[in-house]
């Protein structure tokens, strides 16, 4: 049973450390699909990363009275926002866009921003995140609709499409290539540039229309902090949220690849800003000695660092609240 972690972490306190940030305490909470607002208020985590809306489109949206409540029980609630890529599901989407749903059959209607799709996530498709229209017509009306419900951050996804605009193998003649536009970043150091602008704007704006204290949480691409030259970006984040730091689902990482991470991950705790760190290594079996000692090293790690660490179940799913006896939430 569940109850078995607490002979291993009962001293540890892991994922319940508050780092560089009053407004967000641990224990951490990350969920994307079947969020119940009343459940989250009664589950004992007190910050969490949750969709704007129940089902992603615009008539499931949570009320106002729904997140305030979060926040009247001393939880800060994040919402999600992808600003990278733009996703068919959504309110903003136009089904005239494209000839055929989920393909890269584009119409005169499209946009120009609006780039090839995701062929790992169906429905998604890559945008010019530089681009004025994708800014005031898309992201703009969607964070002033999240200010307006009450969350107290954003949570930015597909920061890394710097790295995709910035390759030129991106680009070509091929179906599954970019067609180069006018606007189109030279080189990764343009796009990573534009990424970091497209950032502080969304911060400005928050800040202004939700307070001093909104957050502003990228997921991942720390390594943008590379081509972060004036402190921009470190200035415009409150925190940064983290994936697969230690393991890939129940694969441990190489030395190498900590090597590649750690440096930026600790720059941004040595800043002051918070890390909410997900790996997804629960595979749901506690009489397996390997997944106890899975779980045990990677809170141990999140402890050692100052992260806010949250277990996952390796489906990667996000669709639950998922606890373990004693020690998630903690």
């Amino acid at each position: 049973m569940k109850n078995w972690l607490s002979m291993l972490f009962g001293v540890l306190g892991v994922g319940v450390m508050g780092t560089g940030h009053s407004a967000v305490q641990g224990p951490f909470l990350y969920q994307l699909q079947n969020a119940d607002p009343a459940a989250i208020a009664a589950s004992g985590f007190k910050v969490v990363v949750m969709d704007p809306t129940r089902h992603g489109d615009e008539a499931s949206r949570y009320s106002r009275s729904e997140i305030v409540n979060l926040v009247q029980k001393g939880i800060s609630p994040i919402a999600y926002f992808s600003i990278g890529e733009a996703e068919d599901y959504r309110g903003y989407w136009q089904k005239n866009w494209v000839s055929k749903a989920g393909s890269n059959l584009f119409t005169p209607q499209a946009p120009g921003w609006l780039g090839l799709t995701n062929p790992d996530w169906a429905g998604n498709y890559k945008v010019r995140y530089w681009e004025s229209d994708w800014r005031y017509t898309v992201l703009e009306p969607e964070l002033k609709k999240i200010i307006a419900q009450g969350f107290k951050g954003v949570y930015l996804d597909i920061v890394d499409a710097f790295e995709y605009w910035g390759d030129p193998n991106s680009y070509g003649h091929a179906d599954d290539k970019e067609k180069r536009q006018l606007n189109d970043p030279l080189d990764r150091k343009e796009s990573a540039k534009s990424m970091i602008d497209l950032i502080r704007w969304i911060a400005d704006v928050g800040r202004e229309l939700g307070g001093p204290d909104f957050m502003v949480v990228p997921q991942n691409a720390e390594y943008i902090l590379a081509y972060d030259h004036r402190g921009v970006y470190m200035d415009a984040i409150a925190g940064i949220g983290v994936e697969d730091v230690w393991y890939d689902e129940e694969q441990k990482r190489s030395a190498q690849e900590l090597g590649w991470r750690m440096p930026h991950l600790r720059q941004l705790v040595g800043a002051g800003k918070f890390v909410l760190s997900v790996d997804y290594v629960d595979n749901g079996d506690y009489d397996d000695p390997a997944n106890r000692q899975r779980i045990h090293d990677y809170l141990e790690q999140c402890r050692r660092e100052g992260f806010l660490g949250y277990v996952s179940p390796t489906d990667r799913e996000l669709d639950e609240i998922h606890t373990i006896e004693k020690i998630q939430p903690r």
